[in-house]
């Protein structure tokens, strides 16, 4: 009896099929008791993990890996489709200028207060970059529900757009340099940083290319009225899962080279056709993500948790990204002479992080796992830890936030 259940729990289908269901049974409790269900997601991992009882063991984390780069790789390829000319046009430089003031504003307040109170150097500039975040799903929904359109809504989506690229560009050159090894001397952090500057550029480079490759056939397929839907969705799918695997094969930015494709597609493609493809594909995303986040649970350490600093840190973490969101938007926005509803709401209107924070750190800590001994992964544990927590306290203020920015920001426009 106990080789069978030994069996079934190195089985990897049978520990998906429990990652799945525990997930979403824990998710679904927790909304219940009006929680976010990702909290439940990420608490049934810390359960199932190594650190619990074990049905996750460390063994199987690193298979794991794959589905937090699929993941990953899929939230930078919808954030590349966003980037069509069409709506970058109509948005102007205003948008862009807006959400630099913002985003620098967000990286220096974070970063600051953050190795304040106690945070290594790099792993503070790190927590600023990821405080550059938005949660695109989260706003999208309450920007459908609130049926908010016009020139307002238009800059949150191109903010929470440009936003979340600016965090994958910083945060792949920050978490770079710190897998390779930052030295104390400022000789050495350059050139480091330099590295890191060459990867990243490199991805984005293989990421264009990958999209015009499969650009052609995708056109085609759509021109032959002979050939099923169902190609085009192929190829599609073909195309995202091609720029994540030959970006993990090439030791590229998972999340630079999926981004690249999907704006080179979304260029390529009608955007009505490209909204079509997104919402075929979409429901395959949904059991990849529990089980990312619930690998992310997996992967917590509880000390690192319970430790005194880690509450502090994550709340400073919330409390300056929402500050530097409003504050940055607030001055860019008035040097612009932009309209005092884009001034006023627009900051809040987008103060709100889910997904990406927590699969850039659980990435970066996998790597680092792979990199460092476990003797000095304490500080990387503490910051995951934080993060975490920060992403938790968002999940439960951030829509309320949001909210009102844009109702706000809709009755003055």
């Amino acid at each position: 009896m106990l080789d069978i259940i030994e069996s079934l729990r190195q089985s990897p289908i049978v520990l998906l099929a429990v990652m799945l269901i525990c997930g979403i049974v824990a998710g679904r409790v927790l909304m219940l008791v009006r929680l976010p269900a990702i909290t439940g997601y990420i608490l049934s991992g810390l359960i199932l993990g190594p650190e619990a009882t074990d049905l996750i063991s460390k063994g199987m984390l690193h298979p794991l890996q794959d589905f937090t780069e699929v993941a990953l790789g899929i939230i930078a390829f919808n954030i590349g489709t966003s980037f069509d000319r069409t709506t970058v046009r109509s948005l102007g430089p205003g948008i862009v200028l807006t959400t630099l003031g913002q985003s620098l504003a967000v990286f220096v307040m974070t970063t600051t207060l953050v190795w304040l109170l106690g945070m290594p150097i790099i792993y503070a500039l790190l927590c600023g970059a990821l405080g550059i975040s938005t949660g695109p799903t989260t706003t999208y929904l309450l920007l459908r529900s609130f049926r908010i359109e016009g020139r307002f809504a238009s800059y949150v989506y191109g903010n929470v757009a440009f936003s979340d690229v600016l965090c994958i560009i910083s945060f792949g050159i920050l978490s770079s340099a710190t897998i390779h090894g930052v030295g104390t001397e400022a000789a050495n952090l350059s050139k480091t940083l330099l590295i890191s500057v060459r990867s990243e550029a490199l991805s984005c480079i293989v990421g264009a290319v990958l999209g015009l490759i499969i650009l052609l056939p995708l056109q085609l397929v759509q021109k032959d009225l002979r050939l099923g839907e169902g190609h085009q969705e192929t190829l599609f799918f073909g195309a995202l899962l091609a720029a994540i695997g030959i970006s993990v094969a090439l030791k590229l930015s998972t999340l630079l080279t999926p981004m690249c494709t999907g704006v080179v597609l979304s260029n390529g493609i009608e955007k009505v056709k490209l909204d079509q493809l997104k919402a075929l594909i979409e429901p395959l995303t949904t059991p990849l993500f529990v089980v990312f986040l619930v690998t992310a649970g997996a992967r917590l350490q509880p000390d690192a948790l319970m430790h005194p600093s880690t509450a502090f840190i994550a709340v400073a973490y919330v409390l300056t990204s929402v500050a530097g969101k409003v504050l940055g938007t607030f001055g860019a926005a008035g040097v612009l002479g932009l309209q005092p509803p884009i001034r006023k709401y627009l900051g809040f209107s987008v103060a709100v992080q889910g997904g990406l924070v927590i699969g850039l750190a659980v990435d970066l800590l996998h790597k680092a796992m792979l990199t460092f001994p476990e003797s000095a992964m304490g500080p990387m544990h503490r910051m995951i830890s934080a993060l975490l927590v920060g992403v938790l306290i968002y999940q439960l203020i951030g829509p309320s936030i949001v909210r009102f920015g844009m109702t706000r920001g809709a009755a003055s426009n």
